[in-house]
């Protein structure tokens, strides 16, 4: 027998490309929600889509209009903000500073060293 029929949520908008199995065979809804697949009387129909529980019938049973009903799968609440959440360092923690520091510490042990030689007075030995 051939059923027809069409598929809709519970507030009637139509479900397109909503799928239709008989046993090995199947087929997808049209952009309205509506179908055509051959089946026996007492085969085993299954409807789907996704979003919506598995609608499981035999073909004699078939309704003109079948609705699919959403499924109530709870989702934790997702706060989505554009922020990045990076800690900052402080600077005198980062390695530039190190870096910085040491360069400051070798440039004073530098110019000190080269002031003590300029004030050192060399005296030459002068036989009398």
């Amino acid at each position: 027998m051939l059923i027809k029929g069409r598929l809709q949520d519970i507030y009637g908008n139509p479900l397109p490309e909503a799928h239709i199995l008989v046993g090995n065979n199947g087929t997808t809804a049209n952009e309205n929600g509506e179908f055509e697949i051959s089946a026996n009387e007492n085969d085993v129909v299954k409807f789907s889509y996704l979003g919506m529980e598995t609608h499981v019938t035999t073909a004699s049973e078939i309704e003109p209009v079948t609705i699919l009903q959403d499924t109530a799968i709870g989702l934790d609440p997702t706060i989505i903000t554009n922020k990045p959440t990076v800690e900052k360092t402080p600077f005198w923690k980062t390695t530039a500073f190190k870096i910085g520091v040491g360069a400051f510490i070798i440039a004073i042990i530098y110019l000190a060293a080269k002031n003590r030689k300029s004030t050192e007075t060399n005296y030459a030995s002068v036989d009398l």
